[in-house]
């Protein structure tokens, strides 16, 4: 089977090169404008923070927080820390059956805290604080 060449970007569409990958990711812009290309790059190159992280073990909660207007939204990502065969810590997002309960646990105080940021005023200084 003959493979087509790739379709020429158009002005619509610019490329972003993702974190983890070598190879370029289409991304399509809903103005038209590429001119938001460098904006993206800058975005994706800067390193974000956690506002809060909750761990029971090697289960982890991380808690991202997005400021959109006069709102924070915040987002959890789960994960298992583990040795590689190098015996060099990594992470995964893979759970085995005994790490269920202590995923839920941490799940919970994830959800408890962002609930609660939820429930104040906005304020910069109180994001940052660890609990």
């Amino acid at each position: 089977m003959k493979r087509r060449p790739p379709k020429p970007l158009t002005r619509s569409a610019f490329t972003v090169y993702h974190r983890r990958r070598s190879r370029p990711l289409l991304v399509k812009s809903g103005t038209g404008d590429a001119a938001a290309l460098p904006q993206m790059e800058e975005h994706m190159t800067t390193k974000t923070k956690p506002v809060h992280e909750i761990r029971f073990g090697r289960i982890r909660a991380t808690i991202w927080g997005k400021s959109v207007g006069d709102e924070t939204w915040y987002n959890v990502t789960f994960s298992r820390l583990y040795k590689d065969q190098d015996d060099a810590w990594a992470d995964t997002a893979s759970f085995g059956r005994d790490d269920l309960p202590l995923l839920a646990k941490v799940a919970d105080l994830a959800h408890t805290w962002a609930y609660q940021r939820g429930l104040e005023p906005p304020s910069p200084a109180s994001e940052n604080q660890d609990e």
